[in-house]
């Protein structure tokens, strides 16, 4: 009787050892496919903003319609301009 619980068990670990190796050639790979995946898309977004730098940049920089230096003297421009035209 035990032997045939010895030839059982063996037979239950081979078993198990050939379902386990093709579940750990689907997980490694899945990751191997991921890790491809990544790189190309990790490449691409680099690619992407290494091209489209400049325009980002240009739109960024863009001349404002008004002088940020003479801002500090909006008030006094402002009271000036009420007082000339608005006091009729």
């Amino acid at each position: 009787m035990s032997f045939i619980k010895i030839l059982l068990i063996a037979f239950a670990l081979i078993l198990l050892g050939m379902l386990a190796f093709p579940l750990i050639g689907f997980i490694y790979n899945a990751l191997w496919y991921l890790f491809w995946i990544a790189v190309v898309g990790i490449g691409g977004y680099v690619g992407y903003k290494m091209l489209t730098k400049d325009s980002e940049t240009k739109r960024l920089e863009d001349k404002s319609p008004f002088a940020l230096d003479g801002m500090e003297n909006v008030n006094q421009a402002f009271e000036d301009f009420k007082r000339k035209h608005l006091t009729k």
